[in-house]
């Protein structure tokens, strides 16, 4: 955040303090659900891909990567919620 206002000059109109504590408490949570994730695997591969199963359907529904106009019926109907 230091190089983005002071090298891009892009101005911080925000609390420095709030910013820090949503980076520190998304850091903390994305940490500890991987950590449950690796703690219920049997071994290290399904520790690795457990989390993209429940990653990747937020991720493909969310319009992050398919704009919802894109969308079939089916796929846009659950992207509503």
């Amino acid at each position: 955040m230091l190089v983005i206002k002071n090298f891009f000059a892009i101005p911080m109109r925000g609390s420095w303090i709030e910013a820090l504590i949503l980076g520190f408490g998304f850091i903390f949570f994305v940490s500890n659900v991987l950590l449950i994730f690796a703690a219920a695997a049997p071994n290290e591969v399904l520790a690795i891909q457990a989390p993209m199963i429940y990653i990747m359907p937020g991720l493909l529904y969310s319009g992050l990567s398919f704009p919802i106009f894109d969308m079939n019926y089916y796929a846009e109907f659950w992207a509503r919620f």
